[in-house]
This record gives structure tokens, C-alpha cells and sequence, in this order.
């Protein structure tokens, strides 16, 4: 992989970039008081479809560092249904350099000022412990963040920066065991191997709390769906960390650092804690622009998740939000993995569809009919209904 993106003009485009956040910042500021937030179609090319080596063709936000998206009819797979394909789990990388790295070249450092015995694990260290496997639903926290209006800076993000996986390592929680950890510490950062875009912070970390990481199910995985992981997603080594957003999920783990004071970095953020997914849902096929025929009946399937505590009901609306109807959940296929719901109607007007969706979760929590003004306070995706509305045309 030698062929890396021209730094110098991605650093002219990230400084142009973040002069406007302000500017942004102040029109979203006026666009809210003045009750004109929009949402709509996401803003990138869904046509523009590229095959990495070892995917099918994805959506290409970037091609350096490789950012790529999921079209929403592959969302759920055949390998492990109703898990992602792993040709087709999506790509987000903010390393510019990422290193090709063999899994008998592996070497993961656990260290820092606050483990008691620091060592360096070999992949066949790895596994000698015990292998465990979790199946988790993994998402960007821009999530729908092209479909806002005003635009976001930031990458231009539709439906399809999510896929879920069956993924297979090492607790984490063992491995700090194996180590010790001191009393006062206060943090775990997570490094991977390659380098990023950003020229003063080229070094890509993350942070965990400790108690984060005393839940069995965060794991340093090594296979994806039975498999070995991709390239694309982190091969040979990558954190999971089911129920939060997947940013924190670094990808090629090279070092491990338990400390008793906050990293200085970037990347890594100034706070350890969870940060738990929104309840979401979607319609994953028809796809956006789809062609349906009047009188002709025709099903919706779709997903519905948040971050474990459980999905009670997902609704479709055909009028905007004026009446909705409840879709048909199939049974659950994990905590962290996504419920696939169904729904059927017929369509008797020619003309544009909009399909809203709204998932209920099992404590009450419902999905908002609006964009909220945090969507443009921290530039990120929270949750919205209409930012995965979906576009149909009715023949």
C-alpha cells in the first residue's frame, strides 16, 4: 500500500474546513431559530460504487484515507444472517499510512505507568486465552449527517456507515488481568499501527475507561464473521467494544497503555466513558430511489438498533408523521445485533414517496421525529427519524 493520499492538500482542505466550522456552527445556530432545519437525501454520490480488494463495490465518500459505505441493501448479509457480509462492512479509516501487518509480525505492548507487570504479547499469546465471541452492531457517530440541512462538516455520511458483525478475540478484561492494574489508574488508550491525516498528531489513539473495559464483552478481536478480519477493518488485531460507537473501536492495536493521567493526543479525546448508541431505524431495502408500482403491493425490510438495551417496536409512516403503523419484529439475534422488521403495504399514488421509520426501545426511548439542535452543536449524528427517511418514486 505505498500509493497514500497527497497529504499536503488533504491538510489544506482540513484547514479550509475547520475556518468554516464557525461559519457553520452560526448559520445552523440561525437555521434553528428560525425553524429551518431540513433533512433530506444524503448529499454524497450513491452511485459512485468502487471495489476495494477483498470488498464488493461500496459507496466512495474518500478514496485517501479509504472512507466507504455500505449501500443499505447489503446491510444484511448471507454468511451470518442477519450480520453484514464481511466484503461488504463498511470503511472508515483515518490513517493515511496503514500498514499491511501479518499476524506472526504482531506485537501488542501492554503497558503504561499504571500496569503492574507491562509485557508484549505475540498473536499465538493471544491465543492462549480463552476465545470468546460477541456479535455487535458498529457505527460512525456521523451517522446521517449528509442527509442534515444546513450541511455539516465533516464526512459527508448517509445510511450506510453502520454493519453489524459476528467478531471473535480475547477479553480485554483478561488481558488487563494478565498485566495488573494499579489502583489509581484512569484511563486504557488504545494505538493503532498506522499513521493518520492530521501532520502534528500522526500517532491515531483512544480512550477507554477501565470500568468500560471490565465488561466481558469488549474484546481485542482477531477474526470478523468465522474470519479472518479484512484489511479495511482492521486486520490482524482491532478493539470492539459492542453497545458504543465504533470511532472508539481501533482498528490494528499495536499498544496498550494503562495510565494514571490522560493522554495528549488528538485523536484520543480528553474524556474516558461510554458512549453508548442512539436508537436508530431504517429502511434497508427498496433502496432510496427505488421505482414501485401503484396498486402493486410491496414489502419494506428494515433494521432497528441502539446500544443493548432492546428494541420493543418499530413503526412506519407513509404521511409524514400524521399516522403510523406498526411493522412485524423478528426475534431477537443478540443484544448488540440489530432487529430486522418488516412491512407491507400498497402503494395507490403515483408520484415521490417518503418513508419515515420510528423504533421504541424496551425502556421507552423513542426515536426523535426531528433533527435536534445538538446535531449541529457537536456536528455529529445523535438520532432522527427523518434523517433515515427513505425516498421512493411510485410508477
Amino acid at each position: 500500500m505505498s500509493d497514500f493520499m497527497d497529504r499536503r492538500a488533504l491538510l489544506r482542505r482540513m484547514g479550509a474546513a475547520m475556518a468554516g466550522l464557525g461559519a457553520y456552527a452560526s448559520v445552523a445556530g440561525r437555521a434553528m431559530a428560525a425553524g429551518t432545519i431540513q433533512a433530506g437525501p444524503a448529499s454524497r454520490d450513491p452511485t459512485r460504487l468502487v471495489a476495494l480488494p477483498g470488498k464488493r463495490p461500496l459507496i466512495q465518500i474518500y478514496d485517501k484515507p479509504p472512507v466507504y459505505e455500505t449501500p443499505t441493501g447489503a446491510l444484511i448479509g448471507k454468511e451470518i444472517y442477519p450480520l453484514t457480509d464481511r466484503d461488504a462492512y463498511y470503511v472508515r479509516w483515518r490513517e493515511a499510512n496503514i500498514p499491511v501487518i501479518r499476524p506472526e509480525e504482531l506485537r501488542v505492548d501492554v503497558a503504561g505507568d499504571a500496569a503492574v507487570s507491562p509485557r508484549s504479547f505475540t498473536f499465538d499469546d493471544l491465543r492462549r486465552f480463552e476465545e470468546v465471541s460477541v456479535a455487535a452492531v458498529g457505527a460512525c457517530t456521523g451517522m446521517g449527517r449528509a442527509t442534515l440541512r444546513p450541511l455539516l462538516p465533516g464526512v459527508p455520511w448517509g445510511k450506510g456507515d453502520v454493519s453489524a458483525a459476528k467478531w471473535t478475540g480475547v477479553r480485554v478484561r483478561d488481558l488487563l488481568e494478565a498485566v495488573g492494574v494499579k489502583d489509581d489508574a484512569v484511563q486504557v488508550a488504545f494505538k493503532s499501527a498506522g499513521q493518520t491525516i492530521a501532520s502534528k498528531a500522526p500517532e491515531y489513539w483512544r480512550i477507554q475507561s477501565v470500568d468500560e473495559l471490565m465488561n466481558p464483552d469488549a474484546i481485542l478481536a482477531y477474526k470478523m464473521n468465522d474470519a479472518e478480519i479484512p484489511i479495511w477493518n482492521g486486520a490482524p488485531l482491532r478493539l470492539v467494544v459492542p453497545g458504543e460507537y465504533a470511532p472508539g473501536w481501533v482498528k490494528q492495536v499495536v499498544r496498550v497503555e494503562i495510565r494514571s493521567t490522560p493522554i495528549d493526543n488528538l485523536w484520543a479525546g480528553t474524556q474516558a466513558g461510554p458512549d453508548p448508541l442512539r436508537i436508530v431505524s431504517f429502511v434497508t431495502t427498496p433502496q432510496d430511489g427505488t421505482v414501485l408500482h401503484a396498486g402493486q403491493e410491496t414489502e419494506l425490510t428494515g433494521i432497528a438498533f441502539d446500544s443493548g438495551i432492546g428494541i420493543a417496536r418499530v413503526e412506519v409512516s407513509l404521511d409524514g408523521g400524521k399516522t403510523w403503523d406498526r411493522a412485524a419484529l423478528e426475534p431477537s439475534y443478540g443484544k448488540y445485533v440489530w432487529r430486522v422488521w418488516h412491512y407491507r403495504f400498497t402503494p395507490r399514488r403515483r408520484g415521490k414517496l417518503t418513508i419515515l421509520t420510528r423504533a421504541t426501545g424496551v425502556q421507552g426511548e423513542v426515536q426523535p421525529f426531528e433533527p435536534l439542535e445538538a446535531h449541529y452543536a457537536t456536528a455529529r449524528r445523535l438520532n432522527s427519524v427523518l434523517e433515515y427517511a427513505s425516498y421512493l418514486e411510485v410508477a
